[in-house]
């Protein structure tokens, strides 16, 4: 199924999640993955997290994610949608997230130390941008780089997919592994 319509899916089982926290809005006809932007991103990456080039930032794609969220918008000049689910290698499922197990995730009393899910960037163009991914597998492939990042249209990948479940920061609220006061400590950025 094409990207687009798996990321209005997810719209739909967000809204009826009662998860909605803002508009969301698609417009294919902008693209923002250019070298140059791609270049601006690592800049900013390896400065906020100087370990990105020596150890990449494998298993923190909750954190990362959200905690970059605000400096890209800022670099991009567009809205990004923090996007919730799982991805794909060659068909074989990497964390599994669904409507029954989002439920699950939130009505549990705290925070689980394991995450049965996956989070990266959306754009209004629905390119992504996974900030962690590659630092992940790179733990278990020694011959991917560990500090390198996913930033492309999900429909042009050949071996990895992309499955959005879930937009937005609620989500992650709910369920307890994010929130805007631990944001706003971290980074004196207002959310």
């Amino acid at each position: 199924m094409a990207y687009s319509k798996e990321f209005i899916s997810a719209l739909n089982l967000t809204t009826e999640l009662n998860l909605s926290d803002s508009i969301y809005t698609i417009d294919q006809n902008q693209t923002f993955g250019s070298s140059s932007n791609y270049i601006e991103i690592r800049r900013i990456l390896t400065h906020i997290f100087p370990e990105f080039e020596t150890h990449g930032l494998a298993n923190l794609c909750v954190g990362v994610s959200c905690f970059m969220k605000p400096y890209l918008e800022k670099l991009l000049g567009s809205k990004l949608y923090i996007t919730n689910g799982y991805y794909l290698i060659e068909d074989e499922k990497k964390y599994h997230l669904d409507k029954e197990s989002a439920i699950e995730i939130m009505r549990r009393s705290k925070r689980s130390d394991r995450i049965d899910f996956h989070t990266w960037l959306t754009l209004p163009s629905l390119e992504i941008i996974d900030l962690t991914l590659v630092s992940s597998l790179a733990r278990k492939n020694k011959d991917l780089p560990h500090n390198d990042f996913i930033f492309i249209h999900p429909d042009n990948l050949k071996a990895l997919s992309y499955h959005p479940v879930i937009i937005g920061e609620a989500f992650l609220e709910k369920s307890k592994y994010w929130s805007k006061e631990i944001f706003q400590e971290l980074s004196g950025f207002q959310y």
